[in-house]
């Protein structure tokens, strides 16, 4: 499942990627030191997360290949040029098959077919952020913190990588929300809402919430699904 991948990207054990590099780490007092062990460490830990900034580029290569001329599955009733989409789809299928004008439709994640930079990551903020500074009861409580940070700052900058790595996988649905706020405010008269093909995890819990604070109380919301999980995050949206 695509919320699995998504999910699958902030599960990434950063202390195996440490460990798998530690021959890099040479103390400073070894025989074997020399002026690149300043960063060979790092190096080499960045070069194990780099994928994660060429990502959207491969999905877009990825997804042209795919061949989108597909039979219409899909009732006219419910997918029809007069109601308003929120595609999750990176592809043109609605466009194509289903003759939706580019402008009834919300490409909330981008278009690989126009060139669009291609959103998809995880939601787990907290892997990134810095943590606040404790507050210490006494001046010795706070040397001993202090003492116990890392000191090494290869140590350090190797954690700032994986942070980063991080970072350039999470996908920021608030900004993306506050960007596209336009057409959420389009939906408070709307009167049925279809949802298909999604699973409703909660990387994407943020989207299905702002509409449901637009649309009116007695809007009818028909959700598809495809197994007992998809099943339950549907009776769990609200």
């Amino acid at each position: 499942m695509w919320s699995c991948f998504e999910y699958a990207l902030c599960t990434v054990d950063s202390e195996e990627v440490e460990s798998e590099n530690s021959d890099y780490l040479i103390g400073y007092g070894d025989d074997n030191w020399r002026d690149s062990a300043h960063h060979d460490y790092q190096y080499m830990i960045e070069e194990d997360l780099a994928f994660a900034h060429s990502m959207p580029e491969y999905f877009h290569e990825w997804i042209l290949r795919e061949n989108t001329a597909v039979s219409r599955i899909v009732s006219t009733k419910i997918i029809n040029p007069k109601s308003l989409f929120l595609n999750f789809n990176y592809t043109d299928t609605l466009e194509k098959t289903y003759n939706i004008l580019a402008e009834r439709i919300l490409y909330i994640h981008g278009n690989a077919v126009r060139g669009d930079k291609l959103i998809l990551g995880h939601h787990d903020k907290s892997l990134f952020q810095s943590e606040p500074q404790p507050i210490f009861n006494t001046e010795e409580d706070r040397d001993i913190y202090y003492e116990n940070l890392i000191d090494d700052v290869r140590i350090m900058e190797a954690q700032e990588i994986i942070k980063s790595y991080y970072r350039a996988t999470y996908k920021d649905t608030a900004s993306i929300i506050k960007h596209n706020y336009n057409f959420f405010n389009t939906l408070t008269d709307i009167k049925e809402i279809f949802i298909l093909g999604h699973s409703l995890s909660d990387i994407d819990y943020d989207y299905f919430n702002i509409i449901a604070q637009k649309v009116s109380t007695d809007c009818k919301w028909y959700i598809s699904y495809y197994n007992d999980d998809d099943y339950n995050n549907a009776l769990n949206l609200y």
